[in-house]
């Protein structure tokens, strides 16, 4: 759903007098914070298997399979396994893991901030700071 289908939906419930403002600020609210601890937990998971898959290749041992390291960074833990990268040194000579990691974290970011995910978090902390 793009924002501006967004906030026509928005307009719609509120017409139709089906909702208040309020309880439709709050109901977005709680999905950016879904959305953030999906984004944080995807992206610690990550980060822990790139850590355990360089651990297992220094130590000889089956590794963790490429395709899922791909999986899990497409579905949102690229920036976790682009950090785990330069912070393990692991697969920085493979140029399809940097540039698709990379490319991948400026995406999803990206999104996050289309989406307005970051700015309806920080509203809410600024609102909680200062009630």
């Amino acid at each position: 759903m793009t924002p501006k289908s967004l906030e026509l939906d928005i307009l719609i419930k509120m017409m139709a007098n089906e909702t208040t403002v309020a309880s439709l600020i709050d109901e977005y609210k709680v999905l950016a914070i879904i959305i953030m601890g999906y984004y944080l937990l995807i992206n610690i998971i990550c980060f822990l298997y790139m850590r355990a898959d360089k651990i297992r290749a220094q130590n000889g041992e089956w590794r963790i399979p490429e395709a899922q390291l791909w999986l899990f960074s497409l579905i949102g833990g690229a920036l976790g396994g682009f950090i785990a990268m330069i912070f393990y040194w692991h697969k920085i000579r493979n140029s399809k893991f940097v540039a698709g990691f990379l490319g991948l974290t400026i995406l999803h970011l990206y999104l996050l901030y289309y989406f307005n995910v970051f700015s309806k978090l920080m509203t809410m902390y600024n609102k909680s700071m200062f009630a």
